[in-house]
């Protein structure tokens, strides 16, 4: 099997990364976040809000594919993706200083995990991060998702704070974990 590449998202992939999203979610969040809510999710509405970002994007944001290409078929299978963007404000939260970027969303297909293909898209969202002069990143997290949580660990985000949202009607707890120096991963 040939490496997925990591590579920008291109218009045509939305619907592929709406895929991803819904099924990682159901597989990853399943019963932590209320039924009712994953019963909803829609191929179509996700993909017109992926469709959105690829089109016009925030200044300092990106969507990054993994790709992976296979026999006779016309594109490459998206495997995974990764958007990122300049920190966001959240609530009363003290934000941390200029220079901080976000990994707003890192989701794996369910059939795709553990080949390393989250691992590389997070190096490829820190890559670029780091080409628009944000030293540091934050990834907020579901407090109750083992998956994502051992993940962050595992590749050196440092539990850093917590918060909170609802969805569907339900509060749950954040967490955050930072890569404060993202120039010594690099190196």
């Amino acid at each position: 099997m040939t490496a997925a590449a990591i590579r920008a998202a291109e218009l045509d992939d939305a619907v592929d990364v709406a895929r991803i999203k819904i099924a990682a979610w159901r597989h990853a969040y399943a019963g932590i976040v209320p039924d009712a809510v994953m019963e909803v999710m829609d191929d179509i509405r996700t993909a017109a809000f992926w469709s959105n970002l690829i089109e016009k994007p925030r200044p300092g944001s990106g969507l990054l594919v993994a790709a992976q290409p296979g026999e006779g078929q016309e594109h490459a299978a998206i495997l995974g993706f990764a958007h990122f963007a300049p920190l966001r404000p959240e609530g009363k939260e003290l934000v941390p200083a200029e220079g901080w970027g976000e990994l707003t969303a890192l989701y794996v297909d369910p059939t795709a995990q553990r080949r390393g293909i989250g691992r590389r898209l997070l190096d490829a969202a820190f890559a670029r991060l780091g080409v628009l002069a944000m030293a540091s990143v934050r990834i907020w997290s579901l407090a109750d998702n083992p998956i994502g949580n051992a993940f962050y660990q595992k590749c050196g985000g440092v539990r850093a704070a917590t918060g909170e949202t609802q969805v569907g009607g339900k509060k749950l707890a954040l967490v955050a974990y930072d890569w404060p120096a993202l120039a010594t991963l690099r190196s």
